[in-house]
């Protein structure tokens, strides 16, 4: 038998022959939201608080798929959703050798 590449014929009934999209799980999309660099950091909470809150997620939640504890949802409009994303401004992290103004000189 010769050996299969990636570009033979997928197993029947694998994700890929049945057409079934890349799905991912909020874990999962922070990782590869780091590791292609589409954000400096990012952790679950902050996918599951975005996905929850901004109107420009594009998966609405009715389109989740539920599977044990977590919930997944298609890769390709999150990766097009994080590269277009303008990150909010947050509070800048505390420059502890400031003075503090509370402090009496």
């Amino acid at each position: 038998m010769g050996e299969k590449n990636a570009e033979s014929e997928p197993a029947p009934n694998s994700p890929r022959a049945i057409g079934a999209e890349d799905l991912v799980t909020f874990t999962e999309i922070a990782r590869r939201v780091v590791e292609q660099k589409l954000a400096p950091s990012m952790s679950q909470q902050r996918v599951s608080r975005l996905a929850a809150s901004d109107p420009d997620w594009p998966v609405p939640r009715e389109d989740w798929i539920r599977v044990g504890r977590a919930w997944l949802v298609p890769w390709q409009p999150i990766q097009t959703y994080f590269k277009n994303r303008r990150p909010q401004a947050g509070r800048p992290p505390r420059d502890k050798t400031a003075a503090d103004p509370a402090t009496p000189v």
